[in-house]
């Protein structure tokens, strides 16, 4: 519960943008260079492993409170969940860099979802540059199942 409260309070102080997205678009990636996008995936199944959401609602509130996004479920079909990402943020991401990264969001949204069904799951992402969202596409094998 100490991730939760610490949620709450960060998230009343109003941290401005601008000192995540230089974070996120470009001190991670020089320090991390050919790693980024493995590291920052991985990052995110740890981060939800921290914040475990047991719903689709409680993982689209998380990312409206840490700040990732509207996110939005597009289909679900019996092997896999589509989600879009958007709003004011994404759209900014995508005028301060010409390739942002959503990899930390795509293995955040694999872990939750991969606890949520109980099997192994794993999530790829496509850009959509002009009209500034990312969809995410999560998918699982039914024999891949978690004990």
């Amino acid at each position: 519960m100490e991730q939760l409260q610490f949620l709450e309070k960060t998230t009343e102080q109003n941290v401005p943008a601008s000192s995540i997205m230089l974070m996120r678009e470009w001190v991670i990636p020089e320090l991390l260079r050919n790693h980024s996008d493995s590291v920052l995936y991985w990052s995110g199944k740890k981060l939800a492993r921290s914040f475990p959401c047991q719903t689709i609602d409680e993982i689209k509130l998380f990312f409206e409170k840490v700040g990732f996004g509207t996110l939005t479920v597009l289909a679900e079909k019996s092997d896999k969940l589509e989600f879009q990402l958007s709003g004011e943020i994404v759209a900014l991401r995508f005028e301060l860099n010409s390739e942002p990264s959503f990899f930390l969001e795509a293995g955040f949204l694999a872990e939750q979802i991969q606890t949520q069904k109980k099997m192994i799951c794993e999530s790829v992402y496509q850009t959509k540059k002009r009209s500034r969202i990312v969809t995410f596409t999560v998918q699982w094998d039914q024999k891949d199942s978690i004990f």
